[in-house]
């Protein structure tokens, strides 16, 4: 996979699935979750184990990487809303 640059709503969903190490509610993002497994950044698991069937979006190790190469400018803190 070569460079790919991400707008900073897509810097933005990837920082959110990384502050829910337990998955990000498929719900969320749905804009732009879809790009971004097509990509290989993020993922569709199942979330719980006690809950059959429910999945979630996680991060790739791509995905990880991008978040940790962006510009802390690029994607919001996580304090702020």
């Amino acid at each position: 996979m070569g460079a790919v640059i991400l707008t900073k709503r897509q810097l933005n969903a990837l920082l959110s699935i990384k502050l829910n190490p337990r998955g990000l509610h498929k719900g969320s993002s749905a804009v732009t979750m879809p790009a971004l497994v097509e990509v290989g950044l993020v993922e569709e698991r199942p979330k719980y184990r006690r809950r059959p069937g429910e999945t979630a979006w996680f991060l790739t190790i791509a995905g990880l990487k991008a978040l940790a190469n962006a510009e802390p400018s690029e994607v919001r803190s996580p304090d702020r809303h």
